[in-house]
């Protein structure tokens, strides 16, 4: 951990490397990005293909791991149809990237910041050859770990200049950046001491959804700013809400669809293929599932039996939490059928019997989940080819699962076969 430590901390002059050495060749953009209206669009325009970029696409998922004998970030590439995991490289070995996928592009966002460089790159998903395509010098932070959309051709993100005075909040701004260009346009600025945040998309009309706190004009308490950041929320949460907008990337037109009262910084709300979902609790001890088109006034709703929070939503189930007689359970409603069971499959977290993890869909009526995390110890290489540790280690077992497998614990699984030498 030692060594993990101390290489983490070259990212900064390892981004200046880089930098020197040519990569991105249009850096300058992000300044003379300030201030750019968005293009016009003429009247009848087609919304744009948008869509959200996944840590996955319909082959494979992707995850940064780090390898602690190479003291590098890599990235793991577990294949749904092989049940087989690839080891690829990272365009910056030293430095932690977020890795989404487009397609069948991918895409690592170094996210920079006021030590370090912010970067992106492009690679081939079953290879992982990179292509620079923008590098800015430290003091730039780009917010790849909030959504980031694309329309095939430009990302969008919300971005930002890191200010050397920790008391002042930073204006963030949605930007887009064209691929072809390899230039940032700043499409609208988040001023003030409360910034946006990219939520998500609205695919058929083409918008970019944002949340943003907004404090009430007849607040009598001031922001106080501290570290970057406002630090008297709860003194100022009755006069706070939370307000998801759409915002079109073509017009600039900006239209409020939803507002939340409280200082509770997010929404209650998930959101998939342009509906809200989320759970509420009810009198009788159960829970309620409602759902929301985007831009409709009212929501749907349907009684559940048990408490159980919402965890996650795919095209043909919604998974659900609950701990029925305090043992922790994962549900699944089947949305054509409408109905909502318990499934079976436990696992083992860092000792204790819980219920199995899901993480993305593995292809038409398959998900991806994390079978087990054992505890194991390993001997480990610290500072010098002499210095030994021992270190504990939650090894990660993933499996493929059918869905029918979720509720019936005797359909087998494809567990995915692990590069030699890698524990998760």
């Amino acid at each position: 951990m030692k060594k993990h430590l101390a290489v983490l901390c070259l990212t900064a002059v390892l981004a200046a490397a880089l930098l020197l050495a040519g990569c991105g060749k249009k850096p300058e953009s992000a300044g003379a990005a300030a201030g750019t209206p968005p293009p016009a669009a003429t009247p009848g325009t087609a919304p744009l293909p948008l869509r959200g970029l996944q840590p996955y696409n319909s082959r494979a998922w992707y995850v940064e791991k780090i390898d602690m004998e190479q003291d590098k970030w890599v990235l793991h590439r577990y294949d749904f149809a092989s049940a087989a995991v690839s080891v690829l490289p990272l365009p910056r070995a030293n430095e932690y990237p977020v890795v989404l996928a487009d397609g069948q592009d991918l895409y690592a966002f170094y996210m920079g910041g006021a030590l370090a460089g912010a970067a992106i790159y492009r690679g081939d998903p079953d290879t992982a050859a990179w292509d620079c395509l923008l590098a800015l010098p430290e003091g730039n932070y780009i917010y790849a770990q909030d959504p980031v959309a694309s329309d095939g051709q430009a990302l969008y993100f919300g971005y930002c200049t890191v200010s050397s005075d920790p008391h002042a909040v930073d204006p963030v701004q949605l930007v887009r950046f064209d691929l072809a260009a390899r230039e940032l346009t700043t499409l609208t600025d988040w001023e003030g001491p409360f910034r946006g945040r990219l939520y998500g998309v609205w695919q058929e009309r083409g918008k970019l959804l944002y949340t943003r706190r907004v404090l009430a004009e007849n607040c009598p308490v001031e922001p106080e700013i501290g570290y970057y950041k406002v630090e008297n929320t709860q003194e100022l949460a009755p006069w706070l809400s939370t307000v998801l907008y759409a915002f079109d990337p073509q017009t600039g037109e900006t239209a409020e669809l939803l507002r939340e009262e409280g200082a509770v910084p997010t929404l209650s709300w998930q959101l998939f293929a342009d509906t809200l979902y989320r759970t509420v609790p009810q009198h009788d001890g159960g829970a309620a599932l409602q759902w929301r088109a985007l831009g409709a006034d009212t929501a749907g709703e349907k009684a559940l039996d048990v408490p159980v929070s919402l965890s996650a939503v795919y095209a043909q189930d919604i998974f659900f939490f609950g701990a029925p007689e305090g043992k922790d359970t994962l549900y699944v409603y089947d949305r054509a059928a409408g109905t909502l069971a318990p499934s079976p499959l436990r696992c083992l977290r860092k000792g204790e019997d819980r219920c199995i993890d899901v993480v993305c869909p593995a292809g038409p009526g398959a998900y991806l989940v994390v079978r087990d995390r054992t505890i194991r110890e390993e001997l480990r290489r610290g500072m010098t080819e002499w210095d030994f540790y021992t270190a504990t280690v939650y090894p990660e077992e993933y499996e493929i699962i059918s869905r029918a497998g979720l509720l019936d614990e005797t359909i087998p699984g494809r567990p995915l076969t692990q590069p030699e030498g890698w524990y998760n």
